[in-house]
């Protein structure tokens, strides 16, 4: 197949990134210049370089300029460690449990930004539904970006309800403990059960700028609601969030049993 403009640019840029001559961090030449050096149009330049960022070689910044990634490896999920159980009904039978395991890198999160403080609101009917609880009930809201190596992986909206948390959160304060920590520290409350949905979609204009990415680069977006054991082994649903991932920068795996007629 005959190699276009567009395919010329972008692994002479690519090139040039795998050799080092644009080091991670580094702003690229603006498009004009980019366009006057390999005598071709800017929006030429411009579609070479939304493919090198949906390959997550760049970053494209509004307002800004494009940049080199830094390298980073594909999150894991799925590998040998936490066992998750999903149950329930498929249509209108019933499956066994699949065993979901979950790992992720060391360094999967090595920074929380979080977009806005922690905020205290009524659940809504549609996250009411979601935790069990009436649309009335307060909850705490946590948004926020996890961040590898300066990249930004996924964003989350998280809920817990309040009643769980009272004490958390004080007038004032800056730093944000994760409510899951202080469960564990406060209440004596531990992770026991979670369940996880996966869709794929597109991203909205907001999650394509929150994770750098092109609205035409598709991201997955998984439910996960989180159940907990008090010191008295009652299991309690104690939160409920939605994150999206970039899709290029993580990789799924899932194990379950096969019966004899499956297959």
């Amino acid at each position: 197949m005959t190699k276009t403009k567009i395919d010329e640019v972008k692994e002479i840029l690519a090139r040039r990134i795998e050799e080092g001559a644009y080091a991670p961090g580094q702003r690229l030449p603006s498009e004009r210049e980019l366009a006057e050096e390999m005598k071709t149009s800017r929006p030429t330049i411009r579609a070479a370089l939304l493919r090198l960022q949906s390959e997550n070689k760049v970053d494209i910044v509004p307002r800004s300029g494009v940049y080199v990634r830094f390298s980073t490896t594909k999150v894991t999920v799925g590998s040998a460690s936490s066992l998750l159980f999903l149950t329930g009904p498929v249509g209108n039978q019933q499956t066994e449990s699949m065993q979901v395991r979950e790992n992720r890198e060391p360094y999967a999160y090595a920074f929380t930004r979080y977009s806005e403080p922690p905020t205290l609101r009524a659940a809504g009917k549609e996250i009411g539904e979601k935790l069990n609880i009436g649309p009335e009930v307060e909850v705490w809201h946590c948004r926020g970006v996890h961040v590898v190596s300066q990249v930004p992986f996924r964003v989350f909206d998280s809920y817990y309800p309040a009643s769980l948390l009272k004490g958390w959160r004080k007038e004032g304060d800056e730093e944000i403990i994760p409510a899951s920590r202080w469960l564990r520290d406060n209440k004596g409350m531990r992770p026991s059960r979670a369940v996880e949905r996966l869709n794929v979609r597109m991203p909205t204009a907001e999650e394509a700028a929150a994770l750098r990415i092109a609205r035409s680069q598709p991201v997955l977006e998984m439910d996960r609601w989180m159940w907990a054991k008090d010191s008295k082994k009652k299991e309690i649903l104690c939160e409920y969030s939605r994150i999206v991932f970039n899709a290029s920068l993580h990789q799924f795996v899932y194990e379950y049993p096969l019966r004899e007629f499956d297959g």
